[in-house]
């Protein structure tokens, strides 16, 4: 239960980010009317901010798959195991096999 209510703190932290932050950090300066120097910084801190917050999703997406995995310690420790070999695995598949 506590890793099922970190997890969506942690995604509902990261939808935040994603939707309001870079919403306004995309939309907030005129670029045109700054120097060059002083867009690249904006660039980069709206860079910095959209990857903490993806670092967030991700890391929230685990957990929640985590989980829902770790839900099945009740039924007993082998299916917990299984449980979460297969989560591993699908996480691992969809990370670096998933076109």
């Amino acid at each position: 239960i506590l890793t099922l209510l970190y997890s969506y703190f942690r995604l509902a932290g990261a939808m935040q980010e994603y939707t309001s932050y870079l919403k306004v950090l995309a939309s907030a300066k005129d670029l045109s009317k700054v120097g060059i120097e002083a867009a690249y910084q904006w660039v980069d801190h709206t860079d910095s901010t959209s990857d903490e917050g993806s670092r967030h999703f991700n890391a929230g997406l685990r957990a929640f798959f985590l989980g829902i995995a770790a839900s099945a310690w009740p039924v007993g420790p082998v299916a917990f195991i299984l449980a979460i070999l297969i989560t591993l695995g699908m996480l691992y598949w969809f990370e670096f096999h998933q076109d």
